[in-house]
C-alpha cells in the first residue's frame, strides 16, 4: 500500500475461489517475507483465503492476516479503488479478458508501476517497492557492484528477495 505498486494477473478461470486463492499466492509468493496483510472485498473469488494465508506465511512466523472490507465501503480499500481506477484506463469496465493476452497485462502493469504517483513524491511504484529490498546488479549479480553496463535497459532490474535472485 505504501508504494502502489501493482501486481496483477489474467485469471483464464475467471472468478473462482481456488484459482483465484493460486494466482494470489504465485503473484506474492517471491515477497512473502515482506507481506503483513491483504485487505480484500467480500467477493466470492476470496472464499479460499485460508489457503492464502497458509501458503504466504512463514512456517515458524507470524501469519499473514487477511482482512475483509465491510459490502459497500469503498473507502476501507482506498489503495486498491484508486489502483483499479488506473486500470480502468487501460481495460475497461465490462470488457471481456479473454480479448487480453498475458503479454499485454504484464504492459499494462509495467506502464502503471513506471508512472509517477503523487502520493509517493512522483517517485514510481517500481522504485519505492524494489528499494525494500537488496540490490543485485544486472552485470555481476553481486549486491550493490556500482557498476553500471553498458546497453543494459534500466527496466531490467535484479533483486534479491528472501536469498533468491528475480531479474524484473
Amino acid at each position: 500500500r505504501s508504494t502502489n505498486f501493482i501486481i496483477m494477473e489474467r485469471l483464464p478461470q475467471g472468478r473462482k475461489a481456488v484459482p483465484a486463492a493460486q494466482a494470489v499466492v504465485g503473484l506474492l509468493f517471491p515477497y512473502r517475507d515482506t507481506v503483513k496483510t491483504i485487505t480484500t472485498d467480500n467477493g466470492c473469488e476470496f472464499a479460499a483465503h485460508l489457503d492464502i494465508t497458509e501458503r504466504l506465511s512463514p512456517k515458524n512466523g507470524d501469519k499473514i492476516i487477511v482482512y475483509f472490507t465491510d459490502s459497500y465501503s469503498s473507502w476501507q480499500k482506498g489503495a486498491i479503488e484508486n489502483a483499479n481506477k488506473l486500470i480502468r484506463r487501460y481495460i475497461p469496465k465490462n470488457a471481456n479478458f479473454n480479448d487480453f493476452s498475458d503479454r499485454r497485462i504484464r504492459t499494462i502493469q509495467k506502464k502503471l508501476n513506471m508512472r509517477p504517483r503523487e502520493k509517493i513524491n512522483f517517485d514510481t511504484p517500481k522504485r519505492r517497492f524494489f528499494a525494500n529490498f537488496d540490490y543485485l546488479c544486472v552485470c555481476c549479480w553481486t549486491l550493490q557492484c556500482g557498476d553500471e553496463p553498458q546497453g543494459t535497459s534500466p527496466a531490467v532490474v535484479g533483486y534479491n528477495i528472501g536469498g533468491r535472485g528475480y531479474v524484473i
